[in-house]
């Protein structure tokens, strides 16, 4: 199951499921260096950084923004 960091608190990451549930994970349990909008998966227990599906992410984020701004013109 996919996840995302949607904010962090402290020492928690409140992370988004991809039917919209949320969970709050301590930070110690996710990989070093995780920030708000990073992809992760988990399982068992374990949670794995998605560094392409990330970027990738970012990316199409930007391109919406910036369509968003030409429209204004």
């Amino acid at each position: 199951m996919k996840w995302s960091v949607d904010r962090i608190e402290g020492n928690l990451a409140v992370c988004e499921g991809p039917a919209g549930q949320m969970r709050q994970v301590p930070l110690a349990d996710l990989p070093p260096g995780i920030r708000e909008g990073d992809l992760l998966t988990e399982e068992g227990g374990s949670w794995t950084f998605l560094p392409e599906e990330t970027r990738a992410r970012r990316e199409k984020a930007i391109r919406r923004m910036n369509a968003l701004w030409e429209d204004q013109d």
